[in-house]
């Protein structure tokens, strides 16, 4: 089992706040669950940001791992069974969108606006009907 995952680390860290801070034992998990969000959102940021620094495309892909949180935000997102899996698979999806809106800019700016709405309403109504729901206690 690996021990570096944001779970295993929010965990300990959120453990160690209640040690020293025993007044907040009744939101140990509200927390837990913030830092696990915070150190995720961390991974994938530094980890696509390197590659992006490599590829010369810094903004583009800032831009796109930005839309692609605020997706996420309402879908749920989509999970692997592994921290690792999620978070090197959601990288290279970042990056070869980047790529494709570089290389086709051209294209989507000469008449591809209808197709380019049309497939935001079809991802909408996948994200709708086919997204996990996240339902917390708090």
């Amino acid at each position: 089992m690996v021990k570096f995952t944001p779970n295993y680390l929010s965990k300990k860290i959120s453990e160690q706040i209640i040690y020293y801070n025993p007044d907040f034992r009744s939101r140990q998990d509200s927390i837990r669950y913030g830092l696990e969000w915070m150190l995720a959102a961390i991974n994938q940021i530094l980890l696509v940001f390197i590659i992006a620094c490599y590829f010369d495309c810094v903004i583009q892909a800032m831009v796109i791992l930005s839309a692609g949180g605020f997706l996420r935000m309402f879908s749920g997102g989509s999970h692997f069974k592994g921290y690792y899996s999620c978070l090197f698979f959601s990288t290279f999806q970042i990056m070869v969108i980047t790529y494709i809106s570089i290389e086709f800019a051209f294209h989507f700016s000469r008449g591809m606006k209808w197709m380019l709405i049309g497939l935001i309403v079809l991802s909408f109504f996948i994200i709708l009907k086919k997204s996990p729901k996240l339902h917390k206690k708090m």
